[in-house]
């Protein structure tokens, strides 16, 4: 992380900064309106919100993995995808998406069951309002249900553990379930 410090970086550092914090001093000194305390709080929170985010997505995908016996399977297609040339070192994300895609899939669904967003986004309710739980809601009323959508929660299976639904999906519903609102579709409350 970055340092201030009194003596001159280098120039390479200066223009091309390695962190977050690093960006933020050098806007602080090329523009002089940051202060401080407003750096450490978004160094702060870009820290909270990264560390909290990744870890608890990578303790459910790993849980995931073991309790359910995957480890052989993502094993297998670790070291095809290594043998064929199809993984750089550290595989970059395009290529784990692209080559690995069992894993994607237990990620996928591991973020299914265990979302990180402590509550659902704002929505708004569209033209014509909408009936919900027996209420209406007009037009433009805001609220923190994500409404069903193209049958989408008609999953019998919606509380296991079955990443293979996401290997199963058409390239089209993959595209609608990357909607957060169609996330929010498929996640057990």
């Amino acid at each position: 992380m970055a340092v201030r410090d009194d003596k001159e970086s280098s120039s390479i550092e200066n223009e091309h900064p390695r962190d977050i914090a690093a960006k933020l001093l050098q806007l602080q000194t090329e523009k002089g309106q940051l202060t401080d305390k407003w750096i450490m709080g978004m160094c702060m929170t870009n820290y909270g919100a990264g560390v909290e985010t990744i870890g608890s997505t990578v303790t459910a995908l790993v849980n995931n993995i073991v309790t359910h016996g995957c480890q052989e399977r993502i094993y297998q297609e670790l070291s095809s995808a290594r043998e064929a040339g199809k993984l750089s070192n550290p595989p970059k994300l395009r290529e784990m998406k692209d080559h690995l895609p069992y894993l994607s899939a237990c990620l996928s669904e591991s973020q299914r069951l265990h979302p990180i967003v402590g509550m659902p986004p704002l929505r708004t309710v569209p033209d014509g309002g909408c009936e919900l739980d027996g209420h209406f809601l007009p037009a433009g009323v805001n609220n923190l249900f994500s409404l069903p959508k193209d049958g989408l929660t008609d999953f019998d299976d919606a509380d296991i553990w079955r990443p293979e639904r996401w290997l199963e999906y058409s390239s089209e519903k993959l595209k609608i379930l990357g909607t957060s609102c169609a996330i929010h579709h498929l996640r057990v409350y």
